[in-house]
């Protein structure tokens, strides 16, 4: 009860009631309603957005004189390093398309930390999009390069009795990958930054309850707040790598 009246008074305090309105429901970030203005849908924007920042990724990449191309350079590095010790070198021309999508992919987790910022990959269809698009395009340049060949992968060796029971299985769980490869990139986007607003709202009614100084509070708070962010960038990074490297495996097998 004590809880509660707490809540209560903090939300009648009409300089905090206003902020509050914005991180009350973590789900509310991911509504799209307010991308239409005027008729017109914003959406496509943040797409332009993470391209651009790519294009003069490259374009300042070209120095290492500067921290960020620096970082740049051991971005690259470090997932070629993973594609080659997975798909070996034969299949480098892939390289370029694969690292393009993983910088879309963590581009698009991290602009959902911005303020005013929106998470692409929330979107369910988004993720399916980069899904379907990358297995898919891998499936299609398996069936050009092994034509009928390709169907072996459904194959098993099995006793004559079960062969046909596991074929199906295996063409199933196939299917399965494009299912799975979006749902683990939606699912850990969606959870995470909707952990993040609850506990900044939690951390609110926390200082307010336990009746800290303002400055030792905002202090506080704002320490705990950084490691939260840390946190989620962190995870923002590890999801668009497992993505990709998900698909470094699938194109080992497939090709």
């Amino acid at each position: 009860m004590k809880i509660k009246n707490e809540f209560i008074n903090i939300s009648n305090d009409l300089t905090i009631k206003s902020y509050f309105s914005v991180i009350f429901d973590p789900i509310e970030q991911y509504d799209l309603s307010w991308l239409y203005i005027f008729g017109y849908n914003f959406y496509p924007i943040y797409f332009h957005i993470c391209l651009i920042i790519i294009i003069l990724m490259f374009i300042v990449s070209q120095s290492c004189l500067t921290v960020f191309g620096y970082l740049n350079h051991k971005l690259y590095n470090f997932i070629k390093e993973a594609f080659l010790a997975v798909c070996g070198s034969e299949r480098q021309i892939l390289f370029p398309y694969f690292f393009y999508i993983f910088l879309l992919l963590l581009l698009s987790n991290v602009l959902g930390m911005l303020p005013w910022g929106f998470t692409l990959t929330a979107q369910i269809s988004i993720v399916f999009f980069f899904s379907i698009t990358s297995l898919g395009g891998i499936m299609l340049l398996s069936i050009e390069q092994k034509g009928w060949r390709f169907f072996d992968l459904f194959k098993p060796e099995a006793p004559k009795l079960l062969e046909h029971f596991l074929i199906i299985i295996e063409f199933i769980s196939f299917l399965i990958r494009f299912i799975s490869l979006a749902v683990r990139l939606f699912a850990n986007m969606v959870a995470g930054h909707a952990l993040l607003k609850i506990l900044l709202l939690f951390l609110l009614l926390l200082l307010n309850m336990v009746g800290i100084t303002p400055l030792i509070g905002s202090l506080l708070g704002f320490i705990i707040i950084l490691a939260v962010v840390a946190l989620e960038i962190l995870i923002a990074f590890l999801q668009a790598y497992v993505f990709i490297f998900l698909m470094f495996v699938y194109t080992k097998e497939l090709l």
